[in-house]
């Protein structure tokens, strides 16, 4: 944010530097037809530059903050994809006002803003990015149709969003997914702090994926896929799933 203004109304204005790229929302839920998805590097680099700029806010501001407003719509992107947060709602602790409800699924079922709702709306933002669905308050909603996909036992590169074709790597989403698990825990206590968080994210996004790479053991994956899948699905087994 560059600053901010009053009028005489008693109106305020903030300004903030132009960004050419508008918002994640407009890249993975308002993709017009002509509009490239964006591949899997990027999403991560988006995911890890909004855990790091939660980092600031929650670890290294004074006092700490809190952001309250963690969405697809509010993480806005310069060139080169690179986020900034925007639209922060709260600056200390606190329960929402009534008018506020309608951020409830990005901050959890507690209904209170927390360093710990930050890190929910995180990763709901995350699941966004590997599935390419918007957490939704209903039956269709991001995390229990996730959950139900790899707790059933289903493939679980099912959660993918089509649009990337096959181009991920597994292991890097089945890291996703299980710091995803750590983080959507039913007891903020049970959640990891943001500095882990933005840790895990930060070495997924530099592990940069090519396409074109050439698997070299591809039995030894296998059988680490393998374990990691049993081992994924009893984490999700205890995801909680409130509005979601």
């Amino acid at each position: 944010m560059i600053g901010y203004n009053i009028n005489d109304e008693g109106q305020t204005f903030l300004v903030y530097d132009f960004m050419p790229l508008r918002s994640l929302k407009h890249h993975l839920q308002d993709l017009l037809p002509n509009q490239k998805p964006l591949d899997w590097n990027t999403r991560m680099k988006i995911a890890a530059g909004a855990a790091k700029g939660l980092k600031y806010l929650h670890d290294e501001s004074h006092p700490p903050l809190v952001h309250g407003n963690i969405k697809p719509s509010n993480i806005l992107l310069c060139e080169g994809y690179d986020p900034k947060l925007s639209d922060i709602l709260v600056f200390k602790e606190r329960i929402p006002e009534p008018g506020e409800s309608s951020q409830a699924r990005y901050f959890g079922h507690q209904f209170h803003f927390t360093q710990q709702s930050d890190i929910y709306g995180l990763v709901l933002v995350l699941l966004e990015l590997i599935s390419g669905r918007m957490a939704r308050p209903n039956e269709h909603s991001v995390t229990k149709w996730a959950k139900r996909r790899l707790v059933e036992g289903m493939d679980f590169t099912k959660v993918v969003d089509p649009f990337l074709k096959g181009h991920y790597p597994e292991q890097g989403l089945y890291q996703d997914l299980s710091l995803a698990a750590e983080c959507l825990q039913h007891k903020e206590v049970s959640r990891p702090r943001i500095g882990y968080v933005a840790n895990v994210l930060s070495n997924l996004a530099s592990e940069i994926y090519e396409p074109t790479a050439i698997q070299i053991n591809r039995v030894d994956t296998l059988a680490i896929g393998k374990i990691e899948k049993e081992r994924l699905t009893e984490q999700w087994r205890h995801v909680w799933c409130f509005l979601y």
